[in-house]
């Protein structure tokens, strides 16, 4: 191989090396963001009064009776305890947690997990191979409290899981998900809840993490968009005074405006509870993202669900990969400048 060929080789080997890392963690980004399980309810943290479940029970009963009837699903944390499989003699520990109402708003894929069903439990796939030497274990039994459980479903949740529906006097349920109807916000849904049953709660919502993380994926292509254009706007001017190839660029700047506008008009939305009552409030944005701040620090300390916690992780992980593809991409540029 020649000086010059090896040199080319290196030159642009290099480049595709860098521009399919980049390619890489972009898609990748976008990977882990779609991961995000997108909830239809308001995931309510009680305070003050935790129903018992015969309470729990009443208010679900009372809601059905209604004529415009929420679907509610209360949620009881029992902490990390042992469960066993009788056959094998295998335990492991797990979160422990109970649902009672429709368990799909707790997590989508519950959707065939009834209340009714008593006897029956959901657990992680990593829990069932401890238990069952394989993920394959709808149907098997295991043992909880001195109670038996047969397996419903195998979900591929990260963490070790043991979900049933408690029927105990003395269960006290903690966190409660409404339905959020047409036309309702997540806030207003709960309110309402909250106000119809004398309890007190607060909505906390990891949506900030997800917006944060839609914000990084659409950074690097941002980035490209304002390059391209500023191009445009270069060429034109360049132009000038030449007649059918400044006109050219001139369509050019004004179909990249009118695309850039049309992604916000149709991918860009502003929730309502983020519009001030009055523009001339000037004090709702700084209190409004005072309020939404310490709604973050609150839903990072309680104790979340599998469905918030596999989401925060998934949020992380895509605006690493998204934040990574930038920082390449503009290490890569100011390299080829230098150079």
């Amino acid at each position: 191989m020649s000086g010059k060929v090896r040199t080319a080789f290196v030159k642009y080997g290099g480049c595709l090396a860098v521009w399919l890392l980049i390619l890489i963690a972009c898609l990748s980004g976008l990977k882990e963001y779609g991961k995000i399980q997108k909830t239809g309810a308001a995931q309510v943290f009680l305070s003050s009064h935790y129903p018992a479940h015969a309470e729990a029970g009443e208010i679900l009963e009372k809601e059905q009776e209604m004529d415009d009837p929420s679907d509610l699903c209360f949620y009881w944390d029992g902490g990390i305890e042992k469960i066993s499989e009788k056959e094998y003699g295998r335990s492991a520990q797990v979160l422990t947690a109970g649902v009672y109402g429709k368990a799909a708003l707790y997590d989508w894929k519950l959707n065939g997990f009834g209340q009714e069903d008593k006897n029956g439990c959901v657990i992680d796939g990593q829990t069932a191979a401890d238990l069952y030497g394989s993920t394959d274990a709808v149907g098997r039994k295991l043992q909880y409290q001195e109670q038996t459980y047969e397996v419903r479903q195998v979900l591929p949740w990260k963490q070790r899981v043991f979900l049933f529906h408690p029927d105990s006097s003395d269960t006290a349920y903690t966190k409660v998900f409404v339905e959020v109807k047409e036309g309702q916000t997540k806030d207003s849904a709960a309110s309402q809840f909250l106000m119809r049953y004398s309890l007190s709660g607060t909505v906390i919502e990891g949506t900030i993490l997800e917006n944060a993380a839609f914000v990084m994926i659409l950074l690097l292509p941002g980035i490209w968009f304002g390059m391209l254009l500023l191009y445009a706007v270069k060429e034109r001017r360049k132009s000038k005074g030449k007649g059918l190839e400044y006109w050219m660029w001139t369509g050019a700047c004004l179909m990249w405006v009118l695309a850039l506008f049309l992604i916000i008009w149709k991918h860009v939305k502003i929730p309502v509870e983020w519009l001030p009552d009055k523009w001339s409030d000037l004090q709702f944005w700084p209190d409004k993202i005072t309020e939404e701040t310490e709604k973050l620090k609150l839903y990072v300390m309680l104790q979340k669900t599998v469905t918030q916690t596999e989401n925060i992780f998934a949020a992380f992980r895509s605006m690493g990969y998204s934040l990574g593809a930038c920082l390449l991409f503009l290490f890569y540029m100011i390299y080829r400048k230098r150079k």
